[in-house]
């Protein structure tokens, strides 16, 4: 980060302290970012170690062996979202349209996941068959971290545009 901060061309370090200064919280930020889905995606549950069938029915009757299908699709959802953001914040000249895209989309299946979670909460976890649903939802989602990236690279994202 700080070679690249040192090797910018010179019209970057043209300009008052405040925009030179923003400039280079645009490259910090990036890599902040960079870093945190790197981290989110390192600690990531695995659906087979949470949710599977076979970790989970030797003890739990046979209607909550199976994770509902928009339970899977929306944590793909977040997961494929972090994955590119974490991809694309590797780039130095990142595409922040397509990072603001990635976060609209993070932060939409994030609200759906937690509707879905107070659901479960809220009716005892009864209608979902989602004991290991839920408990992803409820250690990652819920914990405000995931949620925390998405609004931080929407706003990076959109700063400046």
């Amino acid at each position: 980060m700080l070679t690249e901060i040192a090797a910018q061309p010179g019209g970057f370090w043209q300009g008052a302290d405040d925009e030179v200064n923003g400039r280079i919280s645009q490259i910090v930020e990036r890599y902040a970012l960079r870093d945190e889905a790197r981290a989110l995606l390192a600690d990531r549950p695995t659906a087979a170690g949470t949710a599977s069938l076979a970790h989970r029915s030797h003890n739990m009757p046979p209607d909550l062996s199976d994770v509902q299908p928009h339970i899977i699709h929306h944590t793909t959802i977040v997961w494929a979202g972090l994955e590119e953001a974490s991809e694309e914040l590797e780039c130095r000249d990142v595409d922040k349209p397509k990072l603001a895209k990635t976060a609209h989309g993070l932060l939409f299946a994030l609200d759906y996941c937690g509707v879905v979670a107070n659901t479960a909460i809220e009716s005892g976890a009864k209608v979902i068959g989602a004991a290991g649903g839920t408990m992803v939802l409820d250690q990652v989602f819920n914990s405000g971290r995931v949620l925390g990236f998405a609004n931080r690279l929407l706003h990076w994202a959109t700063s400046g545009l």
